[in-house]
Parts: C-alpha cells; sequence; structure tokens
C-alpha cells in the first residue's frame, strides 16, 4: 500500500512539473533616427543701381561683403534648428541712378522679410531669427 501511494504521489508530482513553453517576447524594432529635412534660405537683392555692397550671413560661411550688380541671388540651406539671417545692400555713392533698391529674404520658398529703399543711395537691410 505504501508503494502505491508512493507511486500516485509520484505521478502527481511529475504531472505538475510539466514545463509551459513560452514565448519569447517580441523583440521591438529599432527605431529610425527622424528624417531632417533641409531649410532653404535664399537671398534676393534687386533694383535699377549697379556696383551694389551686399553684406550677408550664412550658417555656412559667416559673414561676407560683395560688390555686384544686380540683380543678385542666393541661396543655401540648413538643418540647424535657429539660424540667423541677415542681408543688407546699399547703393553705390558713385552711381548716380535713382531708383529701387529691394532686400528680400526666402525661407522655404516663402517671403520671410523684404526691405525696400528709393532714391540715389539707398540702404536696406533685412534680418531675423528662422526656427523649425
Amino acid at each position: 500500500m505504501k508503494r502505491l501511494a508512493l507511486v500516485l504521489l509520484l505521478l502527481v508530482v511529475v504531472g505538475c512539473e510539466r514545463t509551459t513553453v513560452r514565448p519569447e517576447p517580441p523583440i521591438a524594432p529599432t527605431p529610425l533616427p527622424p528624417i531632417v529635412l533641409p531649410t532653404r534660405i535664399e537671398y534676393r537683392v534687386t533694383g535699377t543701381h549697379q556696383n551694389v555692397t551686399i553684406t550677408y550671413v550664412t550658417s555656412t560661411q559667416g559673414t561676407t561683403v560683395i560688390k555686384t550688380d544686380l540683380p543678385w541671388f542666393l541661396g543655401y540651406d540648413t538643418v540647424q534648428l535657429s539660424t540667423f539671417v541677415y542681408l543688407q545692400a546699399d547703393a553705390s555713392l558713385n552711381d548716380s541712378t535713382e531708383g529701387p533698391l529691394i532686400a528680400q529674404i526666402f525661407v522655404n520658398g516663402v517671403l520671410f522679410r523684404e526691405t525696400r529703399g528709393q532714391g540715389f543711395n539707398p540702404s536696406v537691410t533685412a534680418s531675423g531669427e528662422v526656427v523649425r
């Protein structure tokens, strides 16, 4: 009788020790880094004046000063979250042309800042902070 009780007890214990196969927890996919699209900055200076001094700031080159005839255009891309933009145009004192001088800054194709001057020796400046 003791043997029978021992065998039954062993069967109960063996039956309780069944191992249950548990699935592995799913592995989360590695997140991709966010796609950062660049911001397009465009500077434009137009008007009737020639030999204009233009000062501008870019995030890649810093401050640049040039002398050129109009129209003048420059564009660059930046991925910075905040970008300072600056554009200044000064008509030459030696230019006897009277007329408009227009400085424009575009951000992603949309006019961001514009200044206009008129006369023999106009000077215009446009600037601001572009924040994504």
